[in-house]
């Protein structure tokens, strides 16, 4: 009938799978067979178009179909149970209908009552993933049928919001922020990890709790009032800085980020917020705005000029007070002016060159000319430094004005020339001392020599008395003169520096001294010495200098003993303040000390002894100019060190030569 065949046409086109099967003997489950099966059935597993559609048929009493012979009702005689190709070579329960053992759908006709299989994944022939929700029913005349539902899309979108889910949740636990989530009471209904980090308390102390109780201090309260009673009248999102107060009672600065919660009918149920704690952020802005303050401060009190400049224009968009000042510019005035609008025209290309120079280098110095707004010329020294501010590119130059300094370089290498003048004059002068001044001398002495060998009998006791004296002023005329040359030779005629050996040294002194050694009954004992960068002539005669006058300074009837020895000192606190010039290149001193067991001498005569021509005893007792000592100081000086003295009066004297560890600092 039309009504039976439109219900098939329905049932053969509905979104579900629909499959049938038959069972020819109720005590044997293997004698299934596939009796009927609709479009989308076929579709999903793949079967054969001309398998048997569904029909609808009375067999109530004839299940087998066999009152009719002719195959009425399946004119194409699919459903011939004797067709082996349509039906006996396939498998009755095909791909995942085997989930089910077919003694489990001969109970679903037994027991006349359905079964559900649950979901069950299955792959298609293009190997994608389908799930099938999967039931199985009786129908009369021993039949079972399985209707299945593709629900892949909706399971593909469960697991989406389940992973979208457990993302959200594993990102709940694990970001360093507070996550609260409080409802129309205040109670606290969500609490993450992070909101038990930063304020201290355990998520199962909070849930139910208000939150104006637990983190909001009390004079904030209405603060958090209001900000709620906004959230809940406007439904929207408000971003806020408040202070909050944690477990342990430290107040903390927070960043709060709160959300209205809405139902499905638009009421407010609860506020979600997320929580910063921004305190050590607020501290570092706090001190990043006092340092701008503090440095806007030295900006307009430095007692330098101040640019700030447009690393891509040249235009100046800062000047301090003190460069206006030196310019005679105003604020206005200056500001926009390009940096070589002004310098003095002959160095536009000079400051052109530093702008370009500071696009590739951090800083540079560069020595200039400004002019001033009425014309005069500066010169100054740039220091110039390119940073980054913002998202800009500038350039601060510090301007110090070198015009006075300029005019004072140009006076000393005015004053070095006449300087060096000076010392070629002198050196003039110990040429003709040496030369000149000591030839009148050598006539003294050799006609006071004749006159003393071929006239001494004709003259009286009173007259060669005279010749002797004479020779003897003569003698200690050539002496001075000496002394003199020897002093101004220190300076002229230094050598370079060489590694000597001191202890060498000594010992060519002792040779030299061995006559004046015997004679004295002297006992010298020599330590060892360091060797250092040095003048080895001069370190010869500072030696020499020494030890002659320990051994010349000795007691009546007292043998002369002399000892030197030598340290190692690294302490620059204890040295002259001529050392400590050099500290900051400081590498260590050698301390040598000469000691002996002579007449010593006053300290109050201290600061003398070292001066030229100073004597303390008269020629008549010793031998000897007064030059030796400030030859000594002059060769130690030379060589970056320093000489001092300690005695006690007739005790004897200690010398003490302080001299760079690898020569001049």
């Amino acid at each position: 009938m039309v009504g039976d065949h439109l219900c098939i046409e329905l049932v053969e086109h509905i979104p579900l799978g629909l499959m049938i099967w038959h069972l020819r003997d109720m005590d044997d489950a293997g004698t299934f067979r596939l009796i009927a099966t609709n479009q989308l059935a076929r579709q999903i597993l793949g079967l054969p178009e001309r398998l048997a559609p569904l029909t609808i048929a009375d067999n109530t009493d004839d299940p087998d179909n066999t009152n009719d012979p002719d195959n009425t009702n399946d004119p194409d005689n699919t459903n011939d149970p004797d067709d082996p190709e349509a039906i006996e070579a396939l498998d009755p329960f095909p791909a995942f209908l085997k989930i089910e053992p077919p003694d489990g759908y001969a109970e679903v006709i037994r027991s006349g009552s359905s079964k559900d299989l649950g979901e069950i994944r299955y792959r298609d022939e293009h190997l994608a993933e389908k799930v099938f929700l999967v039931k199985a029913f009786p129908v009369p005349h021993q039949r079972v049928g399985v209707i299945f539902e593709d629900i892949s899309d909706r399971k593909q979108t469960e697991d989406a919001l389940h992973l979208l889910e457990r993302k959200l949740l594993f990102h709940l636990k694990q970001t360093p922020l507070a996550i609260i989530e409080w409802n129309l009471n205040f109670e606290v209904m969500e609490w993450n990890p992070g909101a038990e980090k930063i304020f201290l308390y355990d998520r199962r102390e909070v849930l139910g709790e208000p939150i104006t109780a637990l983190i909001v201090p009390p004079q904030l309260k209405p603060d958090f009032q209001k900000v709620w009673h906004t959230l809940i009248e406007l439904k929207t999102s408000i971003t806020s800085i408040s202070q909050n107060i944690t477990a342990d009672g430290r107040l903390l600065v927070c960043e709060w980020h709160s959300t209205s919660l809405v139902d499905a009918d638009g009421n407010v149920i609860g506020v979600f917020s997320i929580v910063q704690d921004i305190t050590d952020r607020q501290k570092k802005d706090t001190a990043l705005l006092s340092s701008a303050i503090r440095y806007r401060r030295l900006f307009e009190a430095a007692q330098d000029g101040v640019l700030i400049i447009n690393a891509k224009t040249g235009q100046i968009t800062e000047a301090n007070p003190f460069l206006l000042n030196l310019l005679g510019y105003s604020q206005a005035e200056l500001l926009g002016k390009k940096l070589w609008e002004i310098v003095i025209p002959d160095q536009v290309e000079t400051a052109q060159t530093m702008m370009q120079r500071l696009q590739v280098e951090s800083s540079l110095s560069e020595d200039m000319s400004l002019c001033t707004k009425t014309g005069q010329y500066l010169e100054v020294e740039f220091v110039s430094s390119a940073y980054i501010a913002g998202e800009q590119q500038v350039i601060q130059c510090n301007i110090r004005d070198m015009t006075q300094r300029k005019r004072s370089e140009a006076e000393l290498r005015q004053f070095a020339k006449r300087l060096e003048q000076s010392n070629r004059e002198l050196e003039d002068f110990a040429s003709i001392a040496s030369h000149d001044l000591q030839e009148p001398l050598r006539k003294i002495q050799s006609f006071g020599d004749r006159l003393h060998s071929k006239y001494a009998d004709v003259l009286d006791e009173e007259g060669q008395d005279y010749v002797q004296r004479m020779q003897n002023a003569a003698h200690r005329m050539q002496t001075l003169i000496n002394d003199l040359l020897s002093f101004s030779r220190v300076t002229t005629n230094a050598n370079p520096f060489v590694p000597v050996n001191l202890t060498d040294i000594v010992q060519e002194v002792l040779s030299d001294l061995e006559v004046p050694i015997q004679q004295a009954n002297a006992q010298v004992v020599v330590a060892d010495l360091p060797t250092i960068e040095a003048d080895p002539t001069q370190m010869r005669q500072l030696f020499q200098n020494l030890i002659s006058n320990a051994i010349k300074f000795h007691r009546p009837n007292v043998s002369p003993w002399v000892e030197l020895k030598s340290s190692l000192i690294l302490d620059s606190s204890s040295f002259s303040p001529l050392t400590r010039t050099h500290s900051s290149d400081f590498r260590g001193y050698y301390q040598i000390q000469v000691s002996d067991n002579g007449i010593g001498f006053d300290e109050k005569y201290l600061d003398r002894i070292f001066t030229m021509f100073h004597r303390l005893h008269g020629s008549s007792e010793y031998q000897g100019t007064g030059m030796g000592l400030a030859i000594c100081r002059k060769i130690v000086e030379q060589h970056g060190g320093s000489i001092s003295a300690h005695s006690v009066l007739d005790r004897g004297a200690v010398f003490t030569v302080m001299l760079p560890v690898g020569g001049m600092p």
